[in-house]
């Protein structure tokens, strides 16, 4: 469920997909569960950190088994995401 809520991109879901994929991950640390921990990390990322973060948590869901699409497109959104971070952030701020 936190997968789906995720993929709508809207940002009133985020305390409930971060809710439903906490909950799940105290009850099995699976491939499938840590592909959806680190999607939503990804999506609703505040910071490059959280979501380079996400990655991290995709590539251990794809080593665990986890489909190289389902990694594939996980990467993807992060390209995305750290796009429109860059655009968000000030050229002054950068350090």
């Amino acid at each position: 469920m936190a997968y789906y809520l995720a993929e709508t991109d809207d940002v009133a879901y985020e305390k409930m997909a971060r809710q439903y994929v906490s909950e799940a991950g105290k009850l099995r640390q699976t491939s499938a569960v840590l592909d959806t921990e680190g999607y939503v990390k990804i999506t609703y990322g505040k910071t490059r950190q959280e979501i380079l973060d996400g990655v991290g948590v995709c590539e251990h869901a794809r080593r665990m088994g986890a489909p190289f699409e389902a990694y594939a497109k996980n990467i993807n959104k992060a390209n995305k995401r750290l796009e429109q971070l860059q655009q968000v952030v000030p050229p002054d701020a950068v350090q």
